[in-house]
């Protein structure tokens, strides 16, 4: 293998992997390359990003990372799956902020509807 990770689509004994490639962006942060084209820039989850990424484009199946000039695998995991579980973690935090602030707006006795509660 070369000093380079290999090409994307490779097809392996468990099917075919899509290879991406991290880079560091700074502070902590990391940009991902996925066949010469930068899908995500200065992610501090670069991994849940670029599944999200490549699923909204209908990309499935498994994906690895390597880290930019480097052979050696890093991550392996599932596109979809990732995904689904950064979506779901998504929306769990949406509702708690929507929920937070709600309740922070609210005059005691009053209805996120905006309408006063029965007594």
């Amino acid at each position: 293998m070369t000093s380079e990770c290999p090409q994307s689509g490779e097809s392996t004994s468990l099917g075919v992997e899509h290879h991406l490639v991290l880079a560091p962006a700074g502070s902590g942060a990391f940009s991902v390359t996925y066949l010469g084209e930068v899908i995500v820039e200065r992610s501090h989850s670069p991994e849940r990003d670029a599944a999200m990424v490549l699923h909204a484009r209908g990309i499935t199946g498994r994906a690895v990372t390597f880290h930019r000039g480097s052979p050696i695998r890093c991550l392996l995991f599932d596109i979809a799956r990732l995904a689904e579980i950064a979506a779901r973690k998504r929306d769990s935090i949406a509702a708690r902020l929507r929920d937070s602030v709600c309740r922070e707006r609210l005059a005691p006795g009053q209805a996120i509807s905006g309408e006063a509660l029965p007594p």
